[in-house]
């Protein structure tokens, strides 16, 4: 009375499909299976890193990009390991600033850099304020408010990656207003009444100047906004006569690139 002891089981394994992006999930197949307890194809079943599923023989199993390990079972309980590596592609990182803050009227330009190196489209969304077209890798925006940008980066294959920058609108009022001046005829900046408009602003409306009994005694519209040395209002004359010195009231409507507009009340004194 002889025991025969049974052959080995003997597995092959099919070719894998490996994942096409990093982080989705590849196929593996067993080609081949013969020995052990089995007569046939389907007497055999296998799991994926013993995770205790064991899957007919003829089942693909989805796997993700690491090495396996494959326990293949026979009718008798007995078991057979392979081994199988599959390969994980290249993660897509954008590497660019979490937030940026920009001044009212100025511009920033965002230089994404994007590994590993290859040929990729960009889209950068949404496409307000942005200069120089949404499809850029680097982008030109000059915002009027604020904004959160995405850029989704695509390769090839159709894997993508996306990233967000938070552009944070420094609305700053860069209007300044004297609040004297003395018109000697030196030639400072203190022989007129002037107005500083500067970053920000796209249009002095108008200027208009009171005496103290309410009477107006200067007034001009569309102003030319001037930040050095500041857009020439009133040179303290009326009627090309001096005017008396004192305290006056001034009204100046800006409109600023955002298209907000402020009304400047204050007061000024004119020394001779």
């Amino acid at each position: 009375y002889t025991i025969n002891e049974p052959a080995p089981i003997v597995v092959v394994l099919g070719e894998p499909v490996p994942p096409i992006c990093f982080g989705d999930p590849g196929l593996i197949t067993i080609d081949t299976i013969y020995g052990g307890a089995g007569m046939a194809f389907l007497d055999y079943s296998y799991s994926v890193d013993n995770n205790g599923l064991f899957l007919p023989a003829n089942q693909p199993a989805t796997v993700f990009g690491q090495s396996h390990i494959i326990t293949v079972e026979d009718p008798a309980g007995c078991h057979q390991d392979a081994s199988i590596d599959i390969p994980q592609p290249a993660e897509i990182i954008i590497a660019m600033d979490d937030s940026r803050v920009v001044e009212l009227g100025d511009s920033t330009t965002v230089n994404p850099v994007v590994s590993p190196f290859g040929t990729y489209t960009y889209e950068w969304t949404p496409e307000d304020y942005i200069l120089n077209g949404v499809m850029s890798q680097d982008i030109t925006i000059k915002p009027f408010s604020s904004q959160e940008y995405t850029l989704t980066v695509t390769n090839p294959d159709g894997c993508t990656a996306t990233a967000k920058i938070f552009i944070e609108l420094d609305a700053n009022r860069n209007v300044y207003i004297p609040n004297g001046f003395h018109p000697d005829g030196d030639g400072d900046f203190n022989d007129e009444f002037r107005v500083f408009a500067c970053t920000g602003v796209q249009a002095i409306n108008y200027c208009r100047i009171y005496d103290r009994w309410g009477g107006m005694v200067y007034q001009q519209t569309e102003i030319p906004p001037v930040c050095e040395g500041g857009s020439k209002l009133w040179d303290g004359t009326i009627n090309g006569k001096r005017a008396n010195e004192g305290v006056y009231v001034y009204l100046i409507e800006v409109t600023f690139l955002d298209g907000v507009t402020l009304v400047y009340r204050g007061d000024v004194t004119l020394l001779w």
